[in-house]
Order: C-alpha cells, then structure tokens, then sequence
C-alpha cells in the first residue's frame, strides 16, 4: 500500500499571496497602467515613446546627464536609452557633447527643439495627471506622496535592487 503524499509545506505559503493584496504587484500594475494611459498623450499627439518620453524628462530636470546616468536614474536598460537618444538625437530633441577630458563621455542636453516640444507636451502632462487625481482630497494625495517616500526609504535601507539590472518596461 502507498503512503499518502504529505502536502509541501511552501504550498500553503503560496496559496496565501493573493495577487490583489500583495503590494508589489499592485504598485507595479498600477505604474504600468499609469505609464501606459500617460503614454498616449505623448505617443499619439508627439510622436514620442514612453523610453524617449523618460529621458526628455530627466534632461529638463537636470539639464545635463549621461546616458549611464539616465539608466540609473529611469531605471532603463542600456540598450533603450541607447536606442531612444539615438532617435531623439535623430529629431534633433537632444544635443550630444563629447567631453573634452574624457572622449568616452558624452554630455546628453535637450536642444532648442526639445525644450520647445516640453513647452507643449508638459501642460498636457500636467492636466492628465490633475484628471488621475481628481478622485483624491488634497489630505489624500499629500499621504500618497508621503507613503511612496517612506516605501522609498525603507527600500533604501534594505537595500533592495541597488545592484539589480532595471527593470524591463
């Protein structure tokens, strides 16, 4: 006669993680939803990919960046920024300057063009995101925004992905 198979012990673990309630599913769920709607504007109206978009936006934040410096930053794997500042370059969006001391460098910065193209892609921006809150107090979104820098602490302080890969989008 067989024994009866004794059940994994990980199986009711697992039956336990319920994708609904289970924080990092939903905030990434949620960021590609938010991603993906927000993409539209950019997309269809600017002609813009969502990589492109990220990087145009991080120029006008710092001005001045690298192209490692954009992957860390947007957490983008080298290849897509590589991909998307060659194509922004290709519309003249971005300036690329070699640095003088170091010629493996190269000094990414929006062009004239650039900015002109976030003088109108902004404010559309800006009004989506008002319409994606519109459902919050103004109590409720100042807690969002406190919530997601506590999580951001908290994650720097286990040191959780500092020396991941970024992740695919």
């Amino acid at each position: 006669m067989n024994k009866p198979v004794k059940a994994n012990p990980l199986s009711k673990t697992r039956a336990l993680l319920s994708l609904e309630q289970f924080l990092p599913f939903r905030i990434n769920h949620l960021g590609g939803r938010i991603s993906c709607s927000l993409s539209h504007i950019y997309s269809q109206e600017f002609g813009i990919s969502i990589p492109e978009w990220r990087i145009l936006i991080w120029l006008n934040a710092r001005e001045t960046l690298t192209a490692k410096e954009i992957c860390k930053l947007s957490n983008m794997d080298k290849a897509k920024v590589s991909r998307a500042v060659h194509r922004l370059a290709d519309q003249d969006y971005l300036l690329r300057i070699r640095d003088e001391e170091d010629q493996r460098t190269v000094f990414l910065s929006l062009s004239e063009q650039g900015h002109q193209l976030l003088d109108k892609l902004i404010p559309r921006a800006l009004n989506w995101e008002s319409e994606l809150v519109a459902g919050l107090s103004a109590q409720e979104y100042r807690d969002l925004f406190n919530i997601m820098l506590k999580l951001e602490q908290q994650l720097d302080r286990i040191n959780a992905c500092e020396e991941q890969p970024p992740a695919k989008s």
